[in-house]
């Protein structure tokens, strides 16, 4: 994903594209909803593809890495405990944010060295997933962060991460 966007001149930024490689997107989205019903269908039909499960991870991939928002919860269910597979009805309450806008958005703000980006929303994994390996000391990150999981009243999980370029 990271390479076609730099390629179809979308991220222009090489310590933004040294971040994105540095975080799997695997690591955030451990599942997705994909519609299976047609259009104007009512109740509409998903399916949530488990990323750990042999039968859903090569189309799950296909998903998570694509330039479409990614679905994530079905009518504010909790995030921790999803069975995979067919299930009907329900709205979209949580989903991924398009990635080729964000890559714009954090293009755009031309960040320093040393500046920061703050973002706080309900995550789609539980403090039980872990964070990917830190690079080599020899090596400082482009990007580095730090994160914070709460467990949230709803049953969901929020995840607060600050973000030092």
């Amino acid at each position: 994903m990271v390479d076609r966007l730099a390629a179809e001149g979308v991220l222009t930024d090489s310590l933004l594209r040294d971040a994105l490689l540095c975080l799997p997107r695997e690591v955030l989205l451990p599942h997705a909803y994909v519609r299976v019903s047609g259009p104007g269908a009512d109740p509409i039909d998903w399916r949530l593809l488990d990323g750990s499960h042999p039968d859903d991870r090569l189309e799950w991939l296909d998903v998570i890495h694509s330039d479409e928002s990614i679905l994530l919860q079905r009518d504010g269910e909790p995030l921790d405990a999803l069975p995979r597979g067919p299930v009907t009805g329900g709205h979209m309450t949580s989903m991924s944010t398009y990635t080729p806008a964000t890559i714009e958005a954090l293009q755009a703000m031309n960040s320093a060295p040393g500046s920061g980006i703050w973002s706080s929303g309900r995550a789609p994994a539980s403090p039980s997933h872990s964070p990917p390996p830190s690079p080599a000391p020899d090596s400082p990150p482009a990007w580095s962060g730090t994160g914070t999981w709460r467990p949230s009243p709803s049953g969901t999980w929020t995840v607060s991460a600050s973000v030092r370029r």
